[in-house]
């Protein structure tokens, strides 16, 4: 897979949830698809409208999973069809635990990779 970022333009959404165990915001761009297709396998449809597919990030604070305690990051290359609905396709899942990398290459099939997450807040 390319370690190329992906341009991500246009922002549309941006949508908090806060749930029991865990926390996330989910922000939703407008991505070219002709990006978004480097990230996608060639057997899957790209759901797109002129010239453009719904990508964006997904960052979640894991209090309670079945991989334990974990923040995550994932960034997600466009919305692909899988009959009968559509859903995100992952181009890159950054977790800080060892064992959600491991949860989410062997039971989810997610190309998860360990990083490192800073809380700390800084005033600009």
């Amino acid at each position: 897979m390319s370690q190329a970022v992906l341009l991500l333009v246009s922002a549309l959404l941006i949508f908090h949830f806060l749930f029991f165990g865990f926390s996330a915001l989910y922000q939703i761009h407008l991505v070219k698809s002709a990006t978004a297709r480097a990230f996608i396998p060639k057997e899957l449809r790209l759901v797109e409208a002129f010239g453009y597919t719904l990508g964006g990030f997904f960052l979640a604070s894991y209090d309670d999973s079945p991989a334990g305690v974990f923040d995550e990051l994932v960034v997600i290359a466009g919305t692909v069809w899988n009959p009968p609905t559509s859903c995100a396709w992952a181009a890159r899942v950054l977790v800080n635990s060892d064992e959600a990398c491991h949860h989410g290459r062997k039971e989810v099939g997610l190309p998860s990779q360990i990083a490192r997450f800073s809380k700390d807040v800084y005033v600009l």
